[in-house]
């Protein structure tokens, strides 16, 4: 079965995920261990009761990234706890069938497991359970897997010599019938076990992506806000305290550029040194953080009963906001582009454009929009000399058929075309 290298490369990838959550948890652990030295160092020079204010502030701050760290572990063990439930009671669904319905003596023998589990508790969702036990009981459910497809290939050949001998006259039609009924209700739950492992590594998947995104974006936050230099008054080299990759002062004013939201985020954990699958999961996370002024202009606009239809038309329209006057003129562009408002969007060429010709046909998705569509188009812009797809969603998310301003793009059903920028648009299969 094909689907079995899969399912151990998709749990494979989870064993990676997961490693990698520890690792950034193993070197939290050490900067907070750092951090603790220096608060024990400065308490032995300053003694005073007048410096206890100041040391405060500090000792705050470490319990801040402490208590922070104790939540990362807790969603870990949360997780963990999860994966056992749901790992433990497939296993124990499998012995079960296998024990009612598998008749070979020796199939049954080569699944059962002798080894006695502990039992989940369902009142206890924070118990710590050894992942080495989840690891088992994968390997467990895929041998169990693989025997019964073994088995069911047998009854697939017994079925065969049954149906020739029907042929021949015997009037075994109904025993035919009834293996054949047999070989499909087996080959359904071998099925089934299959899809309930599948969900079981695209959940937890997701669980310790978002939780790897999270420790590095502590991670980096620690990184911005404390820097520990090896360092004396004369400038000579100190062993005071252990060296770190910390990257900001530990005291002073950050002179740093101001950077978007978005900015900030990806350079917190890293985003360029990150694997494709993390960057794909954290671009779908920071597309979906809301502007926050555009989001009180839309509740303040319903609170005072006024339209907010803004947010359509087409990519070409001349869009009208009434937004209050402190609103940038840079949000005000991002709130339409992400509307696929092309007429107000920067003048902008994307001149590596990943996209051509060859791939019209391909199924894409765009950023901010819900469904999965087909690049109908790759071209210039009519009017502005910019590159742009035009992509045709499978419901009826879109703003327009492929024609703006009565210029024909591409064709497409009502309501399911959008004209975009090349940046917003991805491969499904990427």
């Amino acid at each position: 079965m094909k689907e079995i290298l899969q399912l151990k490369n998709d749990f494979n990838c989870v064993k990676v995920l997961r490693g990698d959550i520890l690792n950034v948890f193993e070197t939290l652990d050490s900067k907070l261990m750092v951090l603790k030295k220096i608060y024990i160092n400065l308490l032995g020079l300053h003694n005073q009761s007048e410096h206890m204010f100041g040391i405060d502030s500090f000792y705050f701050q470490n319990k801040l990234i402490e208590n922070e760290f104790e939540n990362l572990k807790d969603i870990q063990h949360y997780i963990e706890n999860r994966m056992y439930c749901e790992y433990y009671q497939l296993h124990i669904l499998v012995q079960e069938y296998v024990e009612k319905e598998v008749v070979s003596e020796n199939v049954r023998n080569k699944i059962a497991v002798r080894k006695k589990y502990p039992a989940y508790k369902n009142l206890d969702p924070r118990r710590i359970y050894d992942f080495r036990l989840v690891a088992e009981l994968q390997d467990h459910i895929i041998i169990s897997i693989m025997e019964l497809e073994t088995y069911r290939q047998a009854k697939v050949a017994e079925l065969e010599t049954d149906n020739a001998q029907s042929k021949l006259g015997l009037n075994i039609g109904n025993l035919v019938n009834s293996h054949r009924f047999y070989n499909a209700l087996l080959k359904e739950k071998i099925s089934m076990f299959v899809r309930y492992l599948q969900v079981f590594h695209e959940h937890h998947t997701k669980y310790f992506t978002r939780l790897h995104i999270k420790a590095k974006l502590i991670m980096g936050i620690i990184n911005e806000d404390i820097q520990i230099k090896q360092f004396n008054p004369t400038g000579s080299s100190s062993n005071a305290f252990p060296h770190t990759d910390m990257d900001s002062p530990l005291s002073g004013v950050s002179h740093k550029p101001v950077k978007s939201e978005e900015q900030t985020i990806k350079s917190f954990v890293k985003y360029e040194d990150s694997r494709d699958d993390l960057k794909a999961a954290l671009d779908t996370i920071v597309s979906n953080i809301p502007n926050e002024k555009v989001e009180s202009h839309s509740i303040r606009a319903l609170a005072n009963n006024t339209p907010t239809d803004f947010i359509g038309g087409d990519d070409d329209e001349d869009v009208k906001l009434d937004i209050e006057s402190d609103i940038s003129s840079e949000i005000q562009s991002e709130s339409q582009d992400s509307n696929a408002n092309e007429s107000i969007m920067t003048e902008y060429d994307e001149g590596n454009c990943a996209f051509t010709e060859f791939d019209v046909g391909k199924r894409v998705l765009v950023e901010g929009y819900d469904s999965i569509g087909t690049l109908r188009f790759v071209g210039k812009h009519n009017v502005k000399n910019v590159t742009r797809c035009g992509v045709e969603f499978d419901e009826e998310i879109g703003k327009n058929n492929g024609t703006i301003d009565g210029h024909i793009y591409f064709e497409a059903m009502d309501n399911r075309g959008v004209l975009v920028s090349p940046r917003k648009v991805s491969f499904v299969d990427i």
